[in-house]
């Protein structure tokens, strides 16, 4: 009887990072946002909103840096340097007196936690182990993001409630402290090649294969800057980024403003990360068996119908509905990016391409946030934000029927550049 394909353990390792990660660094901002913006910034928002811009912009700048360690292996290293970071981090969060000292948590220690620890080698590594099957590995992965969106929304309100939301930053430093670092030194493995095997558990191609020596041939930054995918990709990607960071942020600032309870609100989040957790492992399955395209275009179809569902709605039950169908989408953006840049770059390419592309949808990303806050502060609405967000959806569904070639349609009719690495 065969033994299980050791990849499938990469693949756990990489959901309970995905989970914290996502959970502490993202999600829960969601909920900790009013009650920091009260404490540090007198109830005003734009300043406090742009705290996870600030992160966003570090982590994008280090993106090419990360994307070439991790290319030239150290992956496991890397991941026990952003974990220590993380934890440092959220111990310093739980202590902060100011603005000042709040952007300091955030820009140094969490957002280097989150760049050694986050979704670039997180989707390096998983992408080091699975070609054919790569969307459906990054989805079942990442569907650490979507349930730590389902389940730590509860727990911040929670200790928000009971604790405030110092002791919530101080328990999430105990968590990563306690939890990941022994489970990356144990079980964390760079590459496959590492145990002697191969990506997806099949074998090797011969070294006369012409995909084979595609895969093994990195290419540079230079070449990968100029193809224009790359660009094509990051602009249609930086604008899902832009829009999901903001509501992931401001949702439940946003349903809170038009009068629901606390706690009624906490489940328009979790909604939205319930239906992002479906979007994973369906879109991921959906790119491998019929393109990254036509599945980057679904995912840009459904968040541009949940956004304007947002703009047009106010009862509960509503804008429950209307998350979950945003997060649907939402779900299903990461794994068909991981899968896109596999497809169309390969394999030994993978960390400096997604590193490249973070850097270059960088602006688009880091806008959201702060623009919708200081739309909020100047209107008293998140509406016309969500409207600019319709607008961009839109560009980028045109910009998307551009892209062509190489990796982005199903199997049947291009091959991948890394698809016959796993034999």
């Amino acid at each position: 009887m065969s033994r299980p394909f050791y990849g499938w353990a990469i693949v756990a390792v990489a959901f309970c990072l995905h989970f914290a990660v996502s959970g502490c660094v993202y999600y829960a901002f969601g909920v900790l946002f009013k009650p920091i913006s009260q404490e540090l910034a007198a109830g005003a928002r734009t300043g406090v909103g742009s705290v996870l811009p600030l992160l966003n912009v570090v982590v994008g700048l280090s993106g090419p840096f990360v994307g070439r360690a991790l290319d030239g292996r150290g992956i496991r290293r890397m991941l026990l340097a952003g974990v220590a970071l993380l934890s440092l981090g959220f111990l310093a969060l739980s202590q902060v007196r100011s603005l000042f000292e709040l952007f300091l948590s955030y820009a140094i220690l969490i957002a280097g936690g989150t760049a050694l620890a986050g979704n670039l080698p997180c989707s390096t590594l998983v992408s080091n182990w699975f070609v054919r099957r790569r969307g459906r590995a990054l989805g079942v992965a990442q569907l650490g993001i979507s349930l730590s969106g389902v389940s730590m929304v509860w727990v911040a309100s929670a200790l928000v409630e009971f604790v405030g939301w110092r002791g919530a930053a101080a328990g999430f430093a105990a968590f990563s402290a306690a939890l990941l670092l022994p489970l990356v030194a144990l079980f964390a493995v760079d590459r496959p090649e590492a145990r002697g095997l191969h990506p997806d558990g099949l074998a090797a191609l011969s070294g006369s294969d012409p995909a084979a020596a595609a895969e093994a041939a990195p290419r540079d930054t230079r070449a990968l800057l100029r193809d224009p995918r790359l660009w094509i990709l990051s602009i249609c990607i930086g604008v899902c980024a832009s829009a999901t960071g903001t509501l992931v942020q401001q949702i439940h600032a946003f349903a809170t403003d038009l009068g629901h309870a606390l706690l009624e609100v906490t489940s328009v989040l979790s909604l939205l990360a319930l239906g992002s957790a479906l979007g994973k492992p369906v879109f991921g399955l959906f790119a491998d068996r019929s393109g990254g395209r036509a599945a980057l275009a679904g995912c840009l179809a459904i968040q541009l119908a949940g956004v304007a569902c947002l703009l047009a709605v106010e009862g509960l039950g509503a804008l429950r509905a209307a998350a979950a169908l945003f997060g649907l989408g939402m779900g299903g953006l990461m794994p068909v990016w991981g899968h896109l840049v596999g497809s169309v770059f390969g394999r030994a390419s993978f960390g400096r391409s997604m590193g490249l592309m973070g850097l270059v949808m960088l602006p688009l990303q880091v806008a959201g946030g702060p623009l919708a806050a200081w739309i909020h502060d100047r209107t008293g609405s998140y509406r016309p934000a969500f409207a600019i967000f319709i607008a961009m959806y839109l560009v980028a569904l045109g910009l998307l029927a551009r892209l062509d070639g190489e990796g982005t349609r199903g199997p049947g009719r291009f091959g991948s550049a890394d698809s016959g690495a796993s034999g």
